[in-house]
């Protein structure tokens, strides 16, 4: 006889597990809460944009330099988030190796500090992550493959690639990828050196290190960057001045990767918005971010589909079923009709993804508790 298990008794039920990976984000979540046909379109295309952008096709080393920027707008909670998460795992599925780098804006954050922020999760596709300190290492042991240990020759094989930086700057970034190299690796001086470096840099200076570093990975033959930038809109928190600033200087970064200088690596990088900030700071910069001009391509996100709500409804039943042991069955015009009633209080309204969920897993419940039991 087999042994009666009691679902309900589970510490953490499979419902449970479901919601907390939507509350983290986790990308089994992610795909689940972006089963509109429309929304795995834009997916697909953004993918295919950076393929393109990037030269991923090719079996040839694409040339160094090149920039392809483009923007995906949507209100608050429409889920660009979800689909800035998906595109960031494509990319680190791409075919050849490229740095993947995925940063949200906040309303403090600087130009400087936004580049220390790309540089503190730059990512190598196609291989296991390796984070310290809030480091993602994966990358700058790439380079450690290339620049060795040896304690002398470091500093000046490095100091030979920064061309007009300080010594210091060569010397700091020499002894942070020593600490990297370690079989164990130790991520705090690579912390020092984004700090002090980039961090707490000016914004030009803090570009000049940016780009240098970046002009590090031409030696190891990586020679393609996908940078996304999730919660753009966060920079209206910020001063007139303040947004003038970071404004001029993003351009500045797209306009050197775009005029190939100096062996910098191809640049494809995604804005997620909200599309009534993005019109505000085109309006302060169009020559940056009007749509066909420094901007590739601007794409507005679809609205939440009956299709979507159909596959959350499908999955929410099955997971409650599954997890609380309902051994009811349910036919599919009641299926339908509770579809229908879903999606007449959600059709046509500005709805946060998670409110969204809420709302089908709710109908969901009262739909099976409305069940006899066999």
């Amino acid at each position: 006889m087999k042994p009666q298990v009691d679902l309900q008794s589970h510490s953490t039920s499979i419902l449970d597990m479901y919601s907390c990976r939507i509350a983290l984000d986790h990308i089994d979540g992610l795909r689940y809460m972006t089963v509109g046909g429309q929304r795995l379109k834009l997916i697909a295309a953004l993918t295919r944009h950076m393929r393109d952008a990037l030269q991923l096709q090719q079996t040839q080393r694409t040339r160094s330099g090149g920039a392809y920027l483009e923007a995906v707008l949507g209100d608050f909670g429409c889920g660009k988030s979800h689909i800035g998460y998906l595109l960031h795992h494509n990319a680190l599925c791409a075919p050849q190796e490229l740095l993947v780098s995925r940063c949200q804006m906040t309303g403090e954050m600087t130009f400087s500090l936004l580049l220390a922020a790309i540089l503190r999760s730059l990512r190598l596709s196609g291989t296991d992550s390796i984070e310290s300190h809030q480091i993602e290492l994966s990358a700058y042991r790439k380079l450690t493959e290339w620049a060795g240990g040896a304690e002398t020759e470091l500093s000046e094989l490095i100091r030979s690639q920064l061309l007009n930086l300080p010594q210091a700057v060569a010397t700091s970034l020499a002894n942070a990828l020593k600490a990297v190299a370690r079989p164990k690796p130790d991520a705090g001086p690579l912390q020092e050196f984004l700090s002090t470096w980039v961090e707490r840099s000016e914004p030009r200076v803090a570009l000049a290190v940016f780009e240098q570093v970046l002009r590090l990975f031409s030696r190891v033959q990586v020679t393609r960057v996908c940078l996304i930038i999730d919660e753009f809109e966060a920079l209206s928190a910020v001063s007139e001045q303040q947004l003038r600033e970071t404004l001029q200087y993003l351009q500045a970064l797209h306009d050197d990767f775009a005029s190939v200088r100096s062996e910098l690596p191809s640049l494809y990088a995604v804005f997620l918005s909200t599309d009534d900030f993005w019109q505000l700071a085109s309006a302060k910069l169009p020559s940056l971010l009007r749509a066909g001009d420094r901007v590739r391509r601007t794409t507005g996100i679809p609205n939440i589909s009956k299709l979507e709500i159909v596959g959350l409804m499908e999955r929410y039943i099955t997971l409650i079923m599954l997890s609380q042991g309902v051994g009811a069955e349910l036919d599919y015009d009641t299926f339908v009709k509770a579809c229908d009633e879903c999606w007449a209080e959600l059709a046509g309204r500005a709805h946060h993804m998670r409110s969204v969920h809420e709302t089908v897993r709710s109908k969901a419940q009262d739909l099976l508790s409305a069940i006899p039991q066999r």
